[in-house]
């Protein structure tokens, strides 16, 4: 297995990773409901997210293992902002995937979202997620320890929000420390996880 930075290129390989490894998380589900035609869906709304977030000013990186993707973590700059004209020409993505019906809910939900964030600067990783073929071949964690190179080397603080138990878990055995919850799920998921930056 390798690690390495995505190209733009691969936005839809990226997305189609994402959807099928949180197709049946809970918070997503909150978002983006029903099972018709749903991986491809969410390929679509993942696949606008990167395009609009880290692939415009941000880092991918991907863990691979035979020119196949296994993983990734999107991270998006301190102080990124999605510029309008990304969200207009993303707009008819996120609206397939979504659905008309479903609008109000998501941009509710991305309120509550942006409600969280912190206010100083910060590294987001906007999503990590390993394919389930994959899944317990410590890719999540190597993807965390790759970007967490960056992140302090700036001597940066990072923020998240953990949708389940086990990313929690996960994100506090590297530093994140649990906040908020955000309440948009059973149990009080996703929670606000924040890291100070490192000296």
């Amino acid at each position: 297995m390798t690690t390495r930075r995505a190209t733009r290129a691969e936005a839809s390989a990226c997305g189609a990773v994402l959807a099928r490894a949180l197709r049946d998380d809970a918070v997503v589900a909150a978002v983006i409901p029903g099972e018709h035609r749903r991986e491809e869906r969410l390929t679509r709304s993942y696949t606008a997210s990167l395009l609009t977030g880290a692939f415009t000013d941000g880092e991918v990186d991907v863990v691979e293992s035979a020119d196949r993707i296994l993983g990734l973590a999107a991270w998006e700059r301190p102080g990124h902002r999605t510029g309008l004209a990304d969200r207009l020409q993303q707009f008819p993505r996120y609206l397939r995937a979504i659905g008309l019906r479903h609008l109000r809910t998501a941009l509710r939900t991305s309120e509550v979202f942006a409600r969280h964030r912190p206010s100083t600067p910060h590294w987001y990783l906007a999503d990590v997620a390993v394919d389930p073929a994959a899944a317990g071949r410590g890719i999540g964690s190597q993807l965390l320890r790759t970007g967490l190179v960056r992140v302090d080397d700036e001597h940066a603080a990072a923020y998240l929000e953990a949708t389940t138990p086990g990313s929690r878990r996960l994100y506090e055995r590297f530093g994140f420390v649990a906040g908020a919850p955000l309440g948009l799920a059973p149990g009080g998921y996703p929670v606000a996880m924040h890291r100070p930056g490192r000296p």
